[in-house]
């Protein structure tokens, strides 16, 4: 089964007026989906990944508030590279983009659908992963800082 066609290209004419957004190769999603997976020891193939992070996780209840500029006030120092992993509920592939968290987050909010995300540093340090059904944030190396 395929990705949801008409999200990826919402995705892709919102990304396309930030100059740091790239929708990576396949082969670059493969290897941030299974980088991302091994480091916070995460199913892959999981549908929903916040309820698989196998790391100690903080879970957060977000309500009505919007998870991605409420994420964008809370990113750790020195954030600028991160990975953008989209999930439309369905098994992977799933579309992953590159570029600087905070546009990323923009980018998140502008797209006028929900979806599953997760956010992962360049460097694997932290994640960010909404699972918008239950209006949940799981984080993990991230402290909300401006949590209502």
């Amino acid at each position: 089964m395929s990705f949801d066609r008409d999200l990826r290209n919402k995705l892709l004419i919102a990304g396309a007026r930030f100059s740091s957004i790239q929708e990576c190769d396949s082969d670059a999603e493969e290897r941030v989906v299974m980088e991302t997976a091994a480091r916070f020891k995460i199913h892959s193939q999981s549908h929903t990944w916040g309820e698989s992070i196998g790391v100690p996780f903080e879970l957060h209840k977000y309500g009505d508030t919007d998870s991605a500029i409420l994420l964008a006030s809370s990113l750790p120092e020195g954030s600028e590279s991160a990975y953008l992993i989209v999930s439309d509920g369905r098994e992977p592939p799933w579309p992953v983009f590159q570029g600087r968290a905070d546009e990323l987050l923009t980018l998140v909010s502008e797209v006028d659908q929900y979806f599953e995300y997760g956010l992962v540093s360049g460097t694997y340090d932290w994640i960010a992963y909404d699972n918008f059904y239950d209006s949940h944030l799981y984080t993990v190396n991230v402290k909300l800082r401006s949590w209502s």
